[in-house]
Formats: C-alpha cells, sequence, structure tokens
C-alpha cells in the first residue's frame, strides 16, 4: 500500500511538474538574458569593459565594493530588494513590471553576469 501511494504521489508531482511549464537552466537563462535586452540594457550593461552608459554597468552588481555602496544607503542588497528596485525604479531609472517568471530570471542572469570583485 505505502509503495502504491509513494508511487502516485511521485507520478503527480512530475505530472505538476511537466504542466507548469518547469523551465530548463538554459531556457531560463534565455529569458533572463532576453528580459535584461527589452528591459534593461538601452542603460545598463553587464559587460565589465562596456563603454559608460546612461545607467551604472550592472558587471559588478554583488562585487564588495557595490555592496558597500548599496548599504551607505542604509540598505542591504538581496535579492528582494533588487526585485523591489526592478520593479519601483531608483532616481531616474523607471519601475519595470515583469511577470513572476521573467522577475525570477532576470535576476538570475545578473546573478550569473556579475563579477565577484573589480579587477
Amino acid at each position: 500500500m505505502w509503495r502504491k501511494s509513494a508511487s502516485s504521489f511521485l507520478a503527480c508531482l512530475l505530472y505538476v511538474a511537466l504542466i507548469s511549464g518547469c523551465a530548463s537552466s538554459e531556457d531560463r537563462a534565455a529569458l533572463g538574458s532576453e528580459v535584461f535586452n527589452r528591459s534593461c540594457a538601452e542603460c545598463h550593461s553587464v559587460d565589465p569593459n562596456a563603454p559608460p552608459m546612461k545607467g551604472p554597468t550592472l558587471a559588478y552588481l554583488f562585487s564588495v565594493r557595490d555592496l558597500r555602496k548599496f548599504m551607505s544607503n542604509g540598505k542591504v542588497l538581496t535579492v528582494r530588494n533588487l526585485e523591489v528596485l526592478i520593479s519601483v525604479g531608483y532616481g531616474e531609472m523607471p519601475g519595470t513590471a515583469l511577470e513572476p517568471d521573467e522577475m525570477d530570471a532576470l535576476v538570475e542572469f545578473l546573478l550569473a553576469e556579475s563579477q565577484q570583485e573589480q579587477p
């Protein structure tokens, strides 16, 4: 009986995962890049060698120096704070309305692209 219940439970989990559109890591990376290019790339770059743009480079978003600068404003840079910053905007940066899966993919993209230390 227990084995049948466990098998049924696992089958249900697999079914839910399949119908919920669980994206592969490659799909999420592609979505994150697409959202960045659509919503952020006009003013920001993730390339540490890119020329200056209207907004700051995000190549070092999670570097020690940028974390200190962010914390000097009385904030701690967390994924949640980054999501709020993207949604609401800051200074001249407008807020961006994204679907939850787009926000997750964008934040993952920024985390993956961010260098830990500036040269």
